[in-house]
């Protein structure tokens, strides 16, 4: 059968004034800004003013507009209207992209402000055992973390809560071994109270049954439950009766950081946004070309004109420097 082990919570203190900044890293802070500024001025580009003089005269005001925009998408107050399709284009990619990262954002927040601390020294707490011997043979199995503390004998429920209540320091306890069902029954009960830290020795989370030697049906409830594990009843069961997840057990290490999300996490979404934006300005660029390719081709006969022009005068001043002499 299961034994496993269940610790006080304790509620994390001290919280940093400057938490909100914690769950991502400054690199991908850097980025986000980044990333926020290049889809501001694409939108700018593409939705600027036709004209040269309308252009110069509202500059200052429509890069103002436009990076208000793209701020406006954080609080989905689009008051903005945009006349061009890739600059829709561009405003739908930075929704997906706020979606993803605000969704992941409060998450990893989510989990810092709410993270918990399990009270568990090794070597140093005083540990509650259940009454019956199993968990007194877990108590001095040499693999078990704590084998060499000091562990007191609780007999019922009501003794569980008060001993780990109180606390190894208070006269109580700082974990609990005991069978599997007696220790998801009490989490369960106390969710936000007590958490599981692990198994101690894991080998099915449930009572063991016993029959009388060459009992008929043994062979027959032994191949039914086989049944049950098999095609995952009996964890479905589990997860569906005792919903409080295990916490990961290292008697080295109670750290309760959460690591905040870098670069490399949204790597994949910022080199599609990148290629989007890239293909984006391909297509206003070739298409700005061909709407104004008169007034290139005009250019280009006024460039020719000037170079040719050049080359005339440079050839005429050259020959009055240096007049041809006919007669020698």
């Amino acid at each position: 059968m299961g034994i496993g082990m269940v610790s006080r919570l304790t509620p994390k203190k001290n919280q940093n004034l400057w938490i909100f900044l914690k769950p991502l890293t400054p690199g991908l802070w850097l980025t986000i800004v980044g990333v926020y500024v290049l889809s501001a001025l694409f939108i700018w580009l593409i939705e600027r003013p036709a004209s040269v003089e309308q252009q110069t005269r509202q500059s200052n005001g429509e890069i103002g507009r436009m990076f208000g925009f793209s701020f406006s998408i954080f609080v989905f107050a689009h008051w903005e209207k945009l006349s061009s399709n890739l600059s829709r284009s561009v405003v739908v990619l930075w929704v997906f992209v706020v979606f993803i990262l605000g969704s992941n954002y409060t998450a990893t927040l989510t989990s810092m402000m709410t993270v918990q601390q399990i009270e568990f020294n090794s070597g140093k707490s005083t540990v509650g055992r259940g009454a019956g011997p199993v968990a007194q043979e877990a108590i001095g199995n040499p693999n078990f973390p704590n084998s060499h503390s000091k562990s007191i004998r609780l007999t019922s429920l009501e003794e569980y809560v008060k001993a780990l209540s109180e606390g190894s320091k208070n006269g109580g306890v700082s974990a609990l071994i005991e069978e599997m069902p007696y220790i998801n029954v009490l989490v369960e009960k106390y969710p936000t109270r007590f958490s599981k830290v692990g198994h101690v020795m894991p080998t099915t989370n449930g009572f063991g049954f016993a029959f009388r030697k060459g009992s008929p049906i043994a062979h027959d409830i032994s191949r039914e439950i086989a049944k049950l594990r098999e095609d995952g009843t009996l964890q479905r069961l589990e997860n569906e009766w005792f919903k409080n997840p295990i916490t990961d057990f290292d008697s080295r290490n109670t750290s309760d950081s959460v690591n905040p999300l870098t670069v490399r996490d949204f790597g994949g979404l910022f080199i599609i946004n990148g290629i989007f934006l890239a293909i984006t300005c391909f297509l206003f660029l070739t298409s700005l070309l061909y709407k104004n390719f008169h007034v290139m081709k005009e250019w280009g006969r006024l460039v020719k004109q000037y170079i040719c022009m050049k080359i005339f005068k440079n050839k005429r001043d050259a020959n009055a420097v240096h007049p041809k002499l006919d007669n020698l």
